[in-house]
């Protein structure tokens, strides 16, 4: 098999390049969802009242814990299909699965969309990424090509964290 991905003649191009950029935003806005999980903290212990503030974290917990264990699923998908369509399905799902968290009225409907359906889905963005822009390069700047997407996790986690309270006020709620 070709461990390029078929690639082999959109090596080092403009195209490959443009594959880091949405690596970059695929990296920066996964783990940086759950990291400014921890920023809503208080305005979720005020929407359950009824419930212990270790029920409320868990959700944040149960979908990271998803998210980096359901890695393996993941690499199965990307070799039954490609990690392109994987990464595409698991945003489209993640979406979903975001926006519905934001209608939850009770907190196992956060555990199911949230905790769940965001966890698995970012499974299936987070992991494929670095490879899928591995792919796309040659060793000569292959390095540097997955630095560069890589790097979108700490960018995401400064801005998701940034904006997140501003959002907040400006909506009116999570």
């Amino acid at each position: 098999p070709d461990p390029a991905g078929g690639k082999q003649g959109k090596m080092n191009t403009v195209e490959s390049w443009v594959m880091v950029l949405a690596a970059f935003g695929v990296m920066a806005h996964t783990p940086g969802v759950h990291y400014v999980f921890s920023l809503f903290f208080v305005e979720l212990l005020e929407e359950f009242p009824s419930q212990s503030r270790a029920a409320v974290a868990g959700c944040g917990s149960l979908s990271t814990c998803i998210m980096l264990g359901a890695a393996y699923l993941s690499g199965k998908l990307q070799v039954r299909f490609t990690g392109e369509l994987v990464v595409l399905m698991g945003g489209v799902a993640a979406s979903v699965g975001l926006l519905l968290a934001s209608y939850s009225t009770q907190l196992w409907h956060l555990y199911a969309t949230f905790g769940v359906l965001v966890g698995f889905s970012h499974a299936m963005t987070f992991p494929p990424s670095p490879v899928i822009v591995s792919r796309w390069f040659d060793e000569s700047r292959r390095g540097l090509a997955c630095g560069m997407a890589t790097s979108g996790s700490g960018a995401g986690t400064i801005y998701l964290g940034a904006i997140a309270p501003l959002l907040y006020r400006r909506l009116g709620g999570w």
